[in-house]
């Protein structure tokens, strides 16, 4: 088993609350917009970002995730 990192963004919709989760560089280094799955608003991730998180997935051999590990929260 290996050990490997995602720094994940979780942002909510302004419009109608929905929570989305990317990583967490295309939310802070780019501020990209993103429509919304429910809602189809557009808005800015940035400016909705709501917690950093990073975890760590414990991957087999072949790279099938076992387990998945909330490290620290930031934000």
């Amino acid at each position: 088993m290996k050990e490997t990192y995602l720094d994940v963004a979780i942002c909510k919709c302004p419009s109608c609350g929905n929570f989305i989760v990317e990583p967490s560089w295309f939310v802070v280094d780019l501020k990209q917009d993103f429509e919304c799955g429910v809602c189809k608003k557009v808005f800015n991730t940035y400016e909705n970002l709501v917690r950093k998180v990073l975890l760590k997935l414990i991957v087999d051999e072949r790279g099938r995730i076992f387990k998945i590990e909330k490290l620290k929260s930031r934000y």
